[in-house]
C-alpha cells in the first residue's frame, strides 16, 4: 500500500500500463452520479480537503504464480477488502496488470470522503493483514508466505511464495 499527496501519481501509473497494452480497468466502482468516470470523481474530491497531504490510495494484489483468480471473484473479495479498510463508499478502480511473468493487480482511490473528511488510515496495513487472513479460506488465496485453503485455517502452513499487500 502507498499514499500520495495527489491521485496523478497513481492514477498516471496504472494508466500508462494501460497505454502500453500492459494493463486493464476490470472495474471502476463507485463513480460519482454526477461525473462521468470515476477519474472525474477523483479529481472533484482531491479539492475538497485542502488539509490533507496523504490523499491518493493504491494497493497492489499479488496472487501467487500458481493462483488463477477470475476477475469476478477478485472484485469480490477486493470489494470486500475495501469495504473493511473503509473504502467501502469511495471510489475506486481494480487494474489488472501483465506486465511482469504473473498477473497483479493494482486498486487505487481516494482517501478523501464525499463529506471532504479523510478516511482514517492508521494501522491500515495492520488491518488489511487482519482482513486478508480472515478472507483467505473463503477465496482459497496465499497470505503472505503461506498457503490457507477451506479446512486448513488452523493448521501450520509450510512458507513458500504467495500474496504481498
Amino acid at each position: 500500500m502507498s499514499s500520495g499527496s495527489s491521485m496523478a501519481s497513481a492514477i498516471g501509473y496504472n494508466e500508462d500500463k494501460v497505454k502500453e497494452g500492459c494493463a486493464t480497468v476490470i472495474a471502476e466502482v463507485n463513480p460519482d452520479p454526477d461525473h462521468a468516470t470515476v477519474l472525474d470523481t477523483f479529481a472533484r474530491l482531491e479539492t475538497r480537503n485542502i488539509r490533507s497531504q496523504d490523499v491518493s490510495f493504491h494497493m497492489s494484489v499479488n496472487p501467487g504464480p500458481d493462483e488463477r483468480l477470475s476477475d469476478q471473484p477478485l472484485k469480490e473479495m477486493i470489494g470486500e477488502l475495501m469495504g473493511g479498510l473503509g473504502y467501502g463508499e469511495q471510489p475506486y478502480i481494480i487494474y489488472r496488470h501483465n506486465d511482469i511473468d504473473r498477473t497483479h493487480y493494482h486498486v487505487v482511490s481516494i482517501r478523501i470522503n464525499h463529506d471532504g473528511r479523510k478516511i482514517p488510515d492508521r494501522l491500515e496495513r495492520r488491518k488489511c493483514n487482519s482482513l486478508l487472513k480472515e478472507m483467505a479460506p473463503r477465496f482459497g488465496i496465499q497470505i503472505g508466505r503461506g498457503r490457507i485453503t477451506k479446512g486448513q485455517e488452523n493448521e501450520q502452513v509450510p512458507k513458500q511464495g504467495g500474496k504481498k499487500m
